[in-house]
Parts: structure tokens; sequence; C-alpha cells
């Protein structure tokens, strides 16, 4: 069960209490791990949490945790300061789902080399909404979806979302809109 409007007063960010509805139901009936690529001060990490423990799932939570916002550096000079990784950290204990919850702090393309490779049934992107981050998330993170799992995207009203949207060919089946963005790997 899931509290959106303790988890919106408690938590900031800009999920929306549907969203963090549907995130957390779909989390709940994965066939595997859920993965969150942007994960903020963790109101949507906290959602799925709560659903993927009800059945023994792990939630991978990717970012720099260096504040949000766009990628800060220069091309290939990668600085993981980890200055929001503490108040994330005490997001998630506030709500008691630190244990379902393995944090890999960095940048989206190196944490998929520290990825131990689990199969992966949710993933949901909400990073740097560029079309080139979104693009990169897609292909970097979507190898490891499982045939019938879900790629949800958030903000599919930003340009470069949009873009990688209107972009996912056949591989990609049963695209709905609401609440967030989500299409069926096949």
């Amino acid at each position: 069960m899931i509290d959106t409007d303790a988890l919106c007063s408690q938590v900031p960010g800009m999920t929306a209490p549907v969203e963090l509805r549907w995130l957390h139901d779909h989390a709940a009936s994965s066939p595997a791990a859920v993965v969150e690529v942007g994960c903020s001060a963790g109101r949507s990490t906290i959602a799925l949490a709560l659903g993927a423990r009800t059945t023994g799932k792990t939630v991978y939570a990717v970012d720099p945790f260096n504040g949000g916002g766009a990628t800060p550096d220069p091309p290939g000079n990668y600085i993981n300061q980890g200055a929001s990784f503490k108040p994330f950290w005490a997001n998630l204990c506030r709500f008691g789902v630190q244990d379902t919850v393995t944090p890999i702090g960095d940048y989206s393309e190196l944490a998929a080399k520290k990825y131990p490779g689990d199969r992966i049934g949710l993933l949901f992107i909400d990073a740097d909404h560029t079309y080139r981050y979104v693009r990169m998330d897609v292909d970097i993170w979507g190898r490891f979806l499982v045939p019938g799992g879900i790629l949800a995207l958030h903000d599919s009203g930003y340009p470069g979302v949009r873009q990688v949207i209107n972009e996912l060919g056949s591989g990609y089946a049963d695209k709905e809109e609401l609440p967030i963005f989500h299409a069926r790997k096949v």
C-alpha cells in the first residue's frame, strides 16, 4: 500500500500522486528487478520500493547524486560529487525502504558498468531530458529488460523525451501515454 499524500508532503519531487501509484503498482507486479535512472530526492524511488518489496524485488537507484539538473561536467570529465545522496537516503529511511533499494551513485553510462546485470522487469527513466541522454539511457538500460518488461519514461512532453518515444520501433509494443509513457518490450 502506498500513501501518496504522505509521500508528496514529505519528499520533494515532481512525480504526481497518480504517477506514484502507477509506479508502485507496476513495481509490485514486475517479473524482475526494477531500475530507476534519475532519483533526485527519492520520491519515485520510494513508490517503486514500496511496490517491489511486496515480491522481494530489488530497486536499483541510478543517479550521480549531484543535486539534479543536466549533466554539469564537460564530456568525458565525470565528477561524482554525491552532495544529494544524504537527503535521498534519509528519505528512503524515513519510509523504511532502504533495504529494498541498491543505489548506484554515478552517471547512467558509468553506473551501467557497475550494474550486476540483473534482468529488469520495470525500467523507469526520469533523468536528463535532452534527446542525447534519454536515447542513451534507453539504449544502455533497455538491453537488460526482459521480454514483456516495461520501459517507462517520465515527462513525455519534453522534446528530447518525445523524440525518443517517437523513435521506439517494433522492439516495443502496447505504447501508452498515461499516467506515464510506457511500453512493453517485445
